[in-house]
């Protein structure tokens, strides 16, 4: 289940968020190395069902959602509205009178 995990969470910051403009296609490449080192550790943990490797991969798990929130507002899509000027109070007062 934990390696299942993993690779969705891979998946989703590698495509899903930039596709939707949640972040920037650097974040996806940022976050590789995170969410790589994450299904390691679950793969060592599928494989060796231990109190170590349990340990270890929760440990990381800690640390992995913050270190994900964190790069993610780093690389946040930063959108631009246009909104109409508004006029100032001179502009609304006719002068021909």
């Amino acid at each position: 289940t934990s390696l299942r995990y993993s690779m969705m969470i891979l998946l989703s910051c590698s495509f899903v968020a930039p596709l939707i403009d949640m972040t920037t296609w650097s974040f996806a490449i940022d976050t590789l190395p995170v969410n790589l080192y994450l299904i390691y550790l679950s793969y060592k943990f599928y494989r060796n069902r231990d109190a170590q490797s349990s340990r270890k991969l929760f440990r990381y798990s800690l640390i992995h959602l913050p270190l994900l929130f964190t790069l993610m507002v780093i690389h946040r899509q930063v959108k631009t509205q246009n909104h109409p000027v508004t006029p100032s109070r001179s502009d609304l007062i006719p002068l021909g009178i």
